[in-house]
């Protein structure tokens, strides 16, 4: 896992190298697909080799994108406010030349909103991002090593009371709360709706197979 991490960042960085991107952006960006793209899967990876549960590999990654939050807030602070920077830069562009018409107050009440809940949708994305490469790598030697198994070990995933007694906790600190910490609380929901989405799709899968209805 290492040594293909380590060819995906030798193969970036030349093709930036050789780019018309500044040095800086190309290290950022190979920082990024390192800790955000990388580690998570061979993390989770080992999570399922030595469990063997796909529901232990959702749990751990879906631990490490809440800590990675977590962090983020801690060294940000104002989460909301470093994302409604990034926005002003990236996004504001884009609805200036929208063709749909907006006033300033709507484009301003959209880049908040937005700016709200980026932290959770990017945590969101590192799960989706580390399962999805999970699931594809485990299929592949499945299809090499033991046919069916991935189906089997994907209709079995299960991911137990803990995380749904963290997205309770969540819910309620959304509602009862306010300031800092329900801002937190809902990204903490959008990365559990994420987790349980792909909990949500594995159940669906073991629906269909033991009621063997048509697809």
């Amino acid at each position: 896992g290492f040594l293909v991490l380590f060819g995906l960042g030798l193969i970036l960085g030349v093709i930036g190298y050789f780019s018309s991107v500044s040095l800086l952006v190309v290290k950022a960006l190979l920082v990024s697909t390192v800790l955000v793209v990388g580690l998570p899967v061979i993390v989770s990876a080992e999570v399922l080799r030595v469990r063997r549960s796909l529901g232990d590999a959702l749990a751990i990654t879906a631990l490490l994108s809440g800590v990675a939050m977590v962090a983020f807030y801690l060294v940000v602070g104002d989460a909301a406010g470093w994302w409604r920077a990034v926005l002003d830069t990236i996004l504001a562009p884009v609805l200036e030349n929208s063709p749909v018409q907006m006033s300033s107050a709507e484009k301003d009440e959209v880049m908040n909103s937005l700016a709200g809940v980026m932290t959770g949708f990017m945590a969101s994305a590192i799960v989706y991002s580390t399962m999805i490469n999970l699931f594809i790598a485990r299929w592949f030697q499945a299809l090499l090593f033991n046919p069916g198994g991935f189906r089997e070990e994907f209709q079995a995933l299960r991911l137990g009371r803990t995380a749904a007694i963290v997205t309770v906790i969540a819910v309620f600190l959304s509602a009862l709360f306010s300031g800092g910490i329900t801002g937190f609380a809902i990204n903490l929901i959008i990365l559990a709706v994420a987790v349980f989405s792909i909990h949500g799709l594995a159940l669906i899968h073991a629906i269909v197979a033991m009621t063997r209805v048509h697809r």
